[in-house]
């Protein structure tokens, strides 16, 4: 599989949010690009987020990551939210699932910074640190058969 190919990687993506409801996004860190974003049929959190500068950086960071530790990589976006980066072997390409909250929505909510709407954050997936590591050794192993 040509990672400069995305429709596969899309077809997981679009699987993997419906199933998990959370969005997946493919990224290029050599292109420097946000290739897509699936998100079980509603608008893609970060999009409205007043740190929306920041989006690229943040998926760029979680897909060099993950390429540096191996193949995945699990992380907080400037706000607090979870990501997951899974690394496309042989490619400068990352799948990223996120945002998300990982352990106790409350947690999460007081340590908002101003300006986000928690009602917003609240509509967010919730998992424990267990269950999101299952959901990105997934993740792993789909997009190592997706790639070879």
């Amino acid at each position: 599989m040509n990672p400069e190919h995305p429709e596969l990687f899309r077809s997981l993506a679009k699987h993997f949010s419906q199933l998990c409801s959370v969005p997946v996004s493919l990224v290029d860190a050599g292109d420097r690009d946000i290739v897509f974003t699936e998100d079980r049929g509603g608008p893609f959190f970060c999009e409205n987020c007043p740190n929306h500068c920041r989006l690229l950086s943040t998926m760029l960071y979680g897909c060099n990551e993950a390429r540096r530790w191996r193949g995945r990589y699990t992380y907080y976006c400037p706000i607090g939210l979870v990501f997951s980066a899974v690394s496309i072997p042989e490619s400068d390409r990352a799948v990223v699932a996120g945002p998300l909250i990982m352990g106790e929505p409350q947690d999460t909510l007081l340590d908002l910074p101003e300006g986000i709407d928690r009602e917003t954050v609240k509509k967010l997936s919730v998992c424990s640190s267990a269950q999101l590591r299952h959901m990105a050794s997934v993740l792993e192993m789909a997009v190592s058969g997706i790639r070879y």
